[in-house]
């Protein structure tokens, strides 16, 4: 007797949504044009694993055949929310993925430390690392120590505004900012790095043809 294979049967295991960045161009060779296409960046979702497209390592290689048909190899890295919750990452690795100076994230984590936020340990093994505290803490609370509990636009100062006394503009932009801050309260920074229910907007809704310059793309991976 001859057993029968099962039928194969997909099972999602998740879903990826990545940033396409600037595409090189590497020319033309026998069987079409070669392009190099850059993951910027992004998320992935799925019944057991979430996490985020790691930049740097990540990207597509098309070859564009002469009808316009792009055949394409995709290799990504990626990490997963377990991972990150314990692992420790310098400044510099921060600057690099937020595209900004390592000075400028300098100041914000040693603003953050000083919060209570983060724990920064020095030397080899060192890094940074978020705090219980840290984790709990809700956006808004962390906005308004970051930002100060300013108004939105500022009426008084050296110069203030005359119409002060009987501006009704200024009422409204003050529960406006409330309400924001409200909003705000409702997440924590644990929400922010766990909770995928969250919406991730990535960049600009695709349309047709290439656009390039951080594109947001979708794959589901079975």
């Amino acid at each position: 007797m001859i057993n029968e294979l099962p039928d194969p049967v997909l099972t999602p295991v998740y879903h990826l949504k990545a940033v396409l960045g600037t595409p090189l161009e590497c020319g033309d060779v026998l069987a079409g044009h070669r392009r190099v296409v850059p993951l910027a960046g992004g998320m992935f979702t799925g019944p057991e694993l979430n996490g985020n497209l790691l930049p740097g390592g990540s990207a597509g290689w098309q070859t564009v055949l002469p009808d316009g048909t792009a055949l394409g190899k995709i290799r990504y890295t990626l990490r997963t929310d377990s991972e990150a919750e314990d692992r420790r990452v310098t400044t510099r690795s921060i600057a690099v993925g937020a595209n900004a100076s390592e000075n400028h994230i300098g100041k914000a984590v040693a603003r953050l430390a000083d919060l209570g936020m983060v724990h920064a340990r020095r030397g080899r093994v060192g890094g940074l690392t978020l705090t219980d505290a840290g984790r709990r803490t809700s956006i808004g609370w962390l906005v308004r120590r970051l930002e100060g509990d300013r108004e939105v636009i500022e009426c008084g100062g050296a110069n203030p505004c005359p119409l002060v006394p009987a501006c009704r503009l200024r009422r409204a932009l003050a529960e406006a900012k409330e309400a924001f801050y409200r909003e705000l309260d409702r997440y924590t920074i644990g929400d922010l790095i766990r909770d995928t229910t969250l919406p991730v907007i990535l960049g600009p809704p695709l349309s047709l043809g290439f656009q390039p310059d951080r594109q947001p793309a979708e794959r589901t991976v079975r």
